[in-house]
């Protein structure tokens, strides 16, 4: 059974976010209580919308097709590529292809009332927690 990340989210904690900024290129804190998420998804959970609210209050909006075909995508941090997104029992798991070649991993599920977003590239693993607002 799939999860329903449906609703607004606020991160309230994070893990080795710099070290991980630091592998894609980004200087930018991206730190507890100063981003958002607002996600919506369609039935069968196929279609993911999730839009991004970064520190400064800039929003991106970005539209996953959880099928496991790829498509062209641009990332919240900047960077355009290639995505592959599936279901992984109820964790909604993104691999994406840089154009520079560099494959990040982003792992979302839910933990109770929380929203775990585990991201992987080069080695490192960081982690953001949201809580539901």
């Amino acid at each position: 059974v799939m999860a329903d990340f449906s609703g607004k989210w606020l991160c309230s904690g994070v893990d080795n976010m710099e070290k991980f900024m630091e592998a894609v290129g980004i200087a930018l804190g991206f730190g507890v209580g100063k981003q958002a998420l607002e996600i919506t998804m369609a039935p069968g959970g196929t279609d993911v919308q999730i839009i991004d609210k970064d520190p400064m209050g800039n929003c991106k909006t970005i539209k996953l097709q959880a099928d496991g075909n790829p498509f062209e995508m641009d990332t919240p941090m900047g960077g355009a590529g290639t995505a592959t997104v599936t279901w992984e029992g109820d964790t909604l798991v993104q691999s994406f292809t840089k154009k520079d070649g560099q494959v990040i991993v982003t792992r979302r599920r839910l933990d109770g009332d929380k929203l775990e977003v585990t991201l992987l590239t080069k080695g490192i693993t960081a982690k953001r927690i949201y809580s539901r607002q």
